[in-house]
């Protein structure tokens, strides 16, 4: 399987970067290899995570890469990565926003 980012997924990790860079360059890059190589896995493993919400057509699981979470669907073909966010966001509230991927 080929694993894929949504434009909004890419955005969230950048956002996070960039936040933990004004405390620490060094420390932001490693929280965004370490969320790569993870997600990466996905494509030999990609049920390893939990569902966390079955849709009409769709579902959405997250991988806990503390403090973070990897949101991401399966397709047929491939893992499309469509969200990182922080572990404490309510994902109830957030998945109703994501009806369909970004």
């Amino acid at each position: 399987m080929i694993v894929g980012w949504t434009a909004g997924a890419l955005s969230d990790l950048l956002e996070i970067r960039e936040y933990i860079a004004r405390d620490s360059p060094e420390a932001a890059q490693c929280v965004v290899d370490h969320v790569f190589a993870s997600s990466a896995r996905l494509a030999r493993f990609p049920k390893s995570a939990k569902e966390i919400f079955r849709g009409p057509g769709h579902s959405i699981r997250a991988l806990a890469e503390p403090p973070y979470q990897v949101l991401y669907e399966i397709r047929e073909k491939s893992v499309l990565i469509v969200a990182v966010v922080h572990g404490r966001r309510d994902l109830r509230q957030l998945l109703s926003l994501i009806k369909e991927p970004r």
